[in-house]
């Protein structure tokens, strides 16, 4: 992905999130995930140094940070993500121990991770990342900058995941709303092309016309574009034309939030192809262990992997 492509990503972190799925993790991941990450803190010698890659808002860090506080270890954290990382906001959310733990570097692809930090690291972790990555690069950059019987330990989505059905929906959602002409009509008002009146008329006619499929009524997405006609709709001209500035920035998250769900799609076919971890052991690593995670022993969470370097 070109640095363009990913401002959708940054937009997202910008707004304040902790994870990447905010519908299900208000403030950070817990229970089965959680212990997952506290579980990989209880084996580090004192002293360990690791590496949080596609680190997001660092959710993963500050899990791995409180732990070590928790048991008294002192660890070296370093967490890095091609996106701009929101440390303002995790500033005020955290205290100063925990955020004195974890150096965060934005704009660091994992591809280039070797040009960017020091060598020698003892563990490698990664959630819901690792899989939006070129992986012949990104195995490549993080062998060299493992130790000798270091280890990379990730959570990666899985084909089976929950997620990937609820967005296989929501996108179905966005290409709906763009084939009947609806966000087309919303972004002509916007770019003053046509009047709020003609604007009016012709969402009137598409409402009409068009019925959406009933697996849509229950979606989030679908109801905030609901309320969204409705309320247009109900406004007189001079009241459209003041709400075209807000009306813009709704539209341009709606592009973003689109973006992001056809990148989860994509990765979603990526890792049904059981090679696609072939070239982390073309770069020296070994499949120690794997397994999965239920979230509250029902949901999938995803799919995770220990690999260690054997020289």
């Amino acid at each position: 992905m070109s640095q363009p492509e990913l401002e959708h990503w940054s937009n997202y972190w910008r707004s304040g999130v902790q994870t990447s799925l905010p519908q299900d993790f208000k403030e950070n991941y817990d229970g089965e995930i959680l212990s997952f990450w506290n579980h990989q803190v209880e084996q580090l010698e004192d002293g360990a140094k690791i590496v949080d890659v596609c680190t997001g808002n660092g959710a993963i860090a500050i899990i791995m940070a409180k732990m070590a506080i928790k048991l008294n270890k002192k660890i070296q954290i370093t967490a890095v993500d091609i996106s701009k990382i929101n440390t303002n906001a995790l500033s005020k959310r955290y205290d100063r121990k925990i955020m004195s733990m974890i150096n965060f570097k934005s704009h660091c692809r994992i591809e280039q991770l070797h040009e960017q930090i020091e060598h020698e690291q003892d563990l490698i972790v990664s959630q819901y990342g690792l899989e939006y990555s070129d992986l012949n690069l990104s195995a490549q950059s993080m062998a060299k900058v493992m130790k000798s019987g270091g280890r990379l330990v990730f959570l990666s989505h899985s084909s089976k995941s929950d997620v990937f059905q609820y967005m296989k929906v929501e996108f179905r959602i966005y290409e709906w709303l763009e084939d009947i002409g609806i966000v087309g009509i919303f972004n002509k008002l916007v770019a003053k092309k046509i009047s709020p009146d003609y604007f009016k008329k012709k969402v009137f006619k598409i409402t009409s016309e068009y019925q959406p499929p009933v697996e849509f009524q229950s979606q989030p997405l679908f109801g905030s574009w609901l309320n969204l006609i409705r309320q247009f709709q109900q406004m007189s001209d001079s009241i459209i034309y003041q709400q075209t500035v807000a009306l813009a920035d709704f539209l341009k998250q709606h592009r973003y939030a689109k973006s992001r769900a056809n990148d989860m799609l994509n990765v979603a076919e990526k890792v049904k192809d059981d090679g696609w971890l072939k070239p982390l052991v073309l770069n020296g690593l070994t499949l120690k262990q794997n397994g999965h995670i239920l979230y509250k022993e029902k949901h999938m969470a995803g799919d995770w992997f220990e690999f260690q370097k054997v020289n």
